[in-house]
């Protein structure tokens, strides 16, 4: 249900009322196609096929009351609900059919839209399975022993190692933790390697 200024559908630019029991305005539809005086939403209410279908909407309980006419005030005009919209627009032309189609498509996604809650995008260090934390820690323990043996200094076979480490998974894993191979004031992530191996 919606109040008498807020429209879900919108179509050529006009927006369509809806009134207490979410039923559609043929008025600002009549509006939206053009305003052909002999298009109107009460000369397509006295046309026999659509007395057939109102009655055959009502018999299947779409809603209680599937067209309503209401009379002065904010809301004035003929409301019907949605597949009584659809025939009204057939009725009009198949254009302008094809058109209300699109904007009840376009109002469904909109709404599909915002109910579904954003999520955050992970950092690629959050989307890496736990395994793979496992393979790329020893893919960097492996290239640094390597670095090391083959006389490069300790801070840059760290550097080296986290690069290679990033090609193949696509993870830096110093960048992953928020550290770099650079020394911090104090107590740097190197020291902290240096009594760790001092520990093995």
């Amino acid at each position: 249900m919606t109040d008498s200024h807020h429209s879900i559908l919108v179509l050529r630019g006009i927006g369509i009322k809806q009134d207490e029991g979410g039923r559609f305005c043929l008025n600002d539809l009549h509006h939206a196609s053009g305003g052909n005086p002999a298009k109107r939403p009460g000369v397509w209410r006295e046309n026999i096929q659509t007395k057939e279908l109102i009655a055959a909407v009502t018999d299947a309980g779409i809603p209680a009351s599937p067209i309503s006419i209401k009379r002065g005030g904010v809301l004035q005009g003929t409301y019907a609900v949605r597949e009584l919209v659809y025939a009204y627009a057939m009725w009009i032309s198949p254009a302008f059919h094809l058109a209300v189609i699109r904007a009840f498509d376009a109002s469904q996604q909109e709404n599909a839209s915002r109910s579904i809650p954003q999520q955050a995008t992970p950092t690629p260090a959050q989307a890496q399975p736990p395994i793979r934390f496992r393979s790329m820690d020893s893919a960097f323990r492996q290239m640094m022993k390597v670095a090391l043996l083959c006389g490069v200094p300790r801070r840059v076979a760290m550097e080296r190692a986290a690069e290679a480490v990033k090609r193949h998974w696509g993870v830096n894993p110093l960048h992953a933790m928020g550290l770099t191979a650079e020394p911090l004031a104090g107590d740097g992530l190197f020291d902290r390697l240096e009594r760790e191996r001092g520990h093995e």
